[in-house]
């Protein structure tokens, strides 16, 4: 018997489900996404803040678009967490959490170690033996996952790890490395036939019927249906929330929380040293060099994690535009010798802004409103990290630079806490709101509907989100697939 799936969305977590369901001949799969690989006309010039630079573009993402029924109002979180994703988005830094960071999820909504090792095994990860080994094999195996944390202080600092494209050459030799992109495996899938695309589309809603989901939709402003026998939802948290409240809601105001981690940015002067070429290659291609994973009572016991780096082409140009022309060659000779860091520290509850959907009387509009709440450093965290670095001299040969927080706050153009959201419709237990996830990812509200994405994160750890949101999509997804023979459950 063949099953049909749709997945909407084309990011991480749709990746990591598509990665678990493909190339069975029972399923049949149908993507539907928005699908930008540009600016759109409207909004070639606009920048918006937090989006993805590439290629010497921000995108942003189909924000506000007149050919879609949503908009949003928001500060900063015009992403790909508002409209549906992007075809094309670039992968970063990989690194899994510990059990023990996930204390809010309900033990059966932990992604395992056979999805992490699916997920890894996909991809071509940058990385070199070292001491963050010890603590974080680059394929985790159960013990580590699973780790239980002692009292007191520990850190590990490793060079970075960074997805790459398979077809890269895996060589510290290399020039350039290919950052692994989405498009280029959902277009090996769907020219393989393995699933079928709708790209330029927008869901509208989901409906729940005698045992079957039927998905609307508009592709360049014409409307359509499928029915499916289940869906599952991928689009990124704020636009995942959006098309929940609309499937679930006819009209009316509702609220839901935003988390992210806590945040905090540092500055550090580096001796200057002959970097290595697994360092150069790094520097070359403007990633993150270094990883620092603490583990402290300031941080809750919980691993907090780090990415230093030395100024990359970014930062450069956001420091340029607000020094003198003066100071730009100056600026450019330092940029490894100031290096910026980024610690991100486990949530845990704390929310960072308010979601509110309102949903017009006859259903046809939505405007989406995000209420950022103030976001103020973390001094637990920011001295933490900065003795970890001293702690750990002959590897980082650095210094903090003082009030560098200020200085930090002078130069980045986006001052509002972190970077990984979730949280707005969480896996529980036992779900209270129609809203409210089971640990399966299945929506309390919408039987046959299933959440992939951080909207379903019951908080964010400070790991890095890509990996966790790959495996968790993995894991709503191969779970899904195995309950479909009752002796495989």
């Amino acid at each position: 018997m063949t099953r049909t799936i749709a997945v909407v969305g084309s990011g991480f977590a749709a990746w990591g489900a598509v990665r678990a369901l493909a190339w069975d001949d029972d399923l049949c799969i149908h993507i539907f996404d928005v699908g930008l690989t540009g600016a759109t006309s409207d909004w070639a010039h606009r920048t918006v803040h937090n989006a993805k630079k590439c290629d010497g573009s921000f995108y942003s993402y189909g924000i506000n678009d007149p050919d879609f029924p949503t908009q949003l109002e928001s500060q900063r979180l015009c992403s790909s967490h508002a409209l549906g994703g992007h075809s094309n988005v670039y992968s970063g830094a990989m690194l899994y959490p510990k059990n023990h960071d996930l204390c809010d999820w309900p033990q059966a909504s932990w992604p395992r170690v056979e999805d992490y090792t699916a997920v890894l095994s996909s991809l071509a990860v940058l990385h070199e033996p070292d001491s963050l080994d010890a603590v974080f094999p680059v394929i985790p195996e159960a013990a580590t996952v699973g780790e239980t944390p002692r009292s007191g202080t520990v850190s590990v600092v490793g060079l970075s790890r960074i997805a790459t494209s398979r077809s890269a050459v895996d060589s510290a030799q290399d020039a350039a490395i290919r950052p692994f992109s989405l498009r280029d495996e959902f277009e090996r899938w769907v020219s393989a036939g393995a699933v079928q695309y709708t790209g330029g589309c927008y869901v509208t809603r989901v409906t729940s019927r005698e045992g079957r989901v039927e998905l609307s939709y508009t592709v360049g402003g014409v409307p359509g249906a499928a029915t499916f026998d289940a869906v599952f939802l991928g689009a990124g948290c704020v636009n995942t929330t959006a098309i929940v409240d609309r499937s679930l809601n006819q009209s009316g105001t509702r609220h839901y929380s935003i988390q992210s981690p806590l945040l905090a940015m540092h500055a550090f002067f580096r001796f200057p040293g002959r970097a290595n070429p697994a360092v150069q290659i790094r520097r070359r291609n403007d990633v993150p060099e270094l990883f620092l994973e603490l583990r402290s009572p300031g941080t809750g016991d919980s691993w907090s994690h780090t990415q230093l780096t030395a100024i990359n082409e970014q930062i450069v140009e956001a420091i340029c535009a607000r020094v003198p022309r003066l100071l730009h060659p100056l600026v450019r000779q330092s940029r490894h010798l100031v290096y910026f860091a980024l610690s991100l520290q486990a949530s845990h509850g704390h929310e960072l802004a308010r979601l509110q959907s309102t949903v017009e009387s006859d259903g046809t509009r939505q405007k989406v409103s995000i209420e950022e709440l103030p976001c103020g450093p973390v001094p637990q965290l920011v001295r933490d990290v900065r003795r970890a670095v001293l702690r750990h001299w002959r590897t980082l040969r650095m210094l903090p630079i003082p009030y560098s927080g200020r200085l930090v706050d002078f130069f980045r153009g986006n001052r509002l806490g972190g970077w990984h959201f979730g949280g707005t419709l969480p896996m529980r237990e036992q779900p209270s709101l129609p809203t409210e996830c089971w640990p399966t990812g299945e929506i309390q509200g919408l039987a046959g509907v299933y959440v992939l994405d951080s909207s379903a994160f019951p908080s964010i750890p400070a790991s890095t989100a890509a990996l966790l949101t790959m495996a968790n999509g993995h894991r709503v997804a191969s779970c899904w697939k195995s309950r479909l023979v009752p002796e495989d459950c």
